[in-house]
């Protein structure tokens, strides 16, 4: 550890982050509080985030020391981000556009209602 971050007066000084501060690097509020459990990470009593202990400051710099943890770490991110984006998209399939059919987009009491009207070979509208 850095000098800065020993007083012998007081013992080691372990870098802290507010709560909320905490959560937007992590992206997930429940993290923290479970990583708290885990005993990776402490809550002070004034919302402040630490690592639980000196040995785990200690961890917490090797791993980010090691090479190429940058690039690994933003992978996981762009994962973790598609994964979550496919429970909050819908896919809406325009290939029948090209062929003249229309989406009709109503509001119903469950929701929002995609019904797809084909055109036929006359030129009426079938469901």
């Amino acid at each position: 550890m850095d000098s800065k971050c020993y007083n012998p007066e007081t013992g080691h000084i372990l870098p802290t982050f507010p709560m909320h501060i905490a959560q937007q690097i992590m992206t997930r509020a429940d993290f923290i509080r479970a990583l708290d459990r885990f005993n990776l990470f402490s809550i002070t009593s004034d919302a402040q985030v630490r690592a639980s202990s000196v040995p785990m400051q200690r961890a917490f710099r090797e791993i980010v020391a090691e090479p190429g943890f940058r690039k690994h770490l933003q992978d996981t991110i762009d994962r973790i981000a598609a994964i979550e984006s496919l429970g909050r998209t819908r896919e809406v399939v325009a290939k029948d556009l090209l062929l003249g059919a229309k989406y009709e987009i109503t509001k119903s009491k469950t929701g929002i209602e995609v019904t797809l009207k084909e055109r036929g070979k006359e030129g009426e509208d079938h469901k």
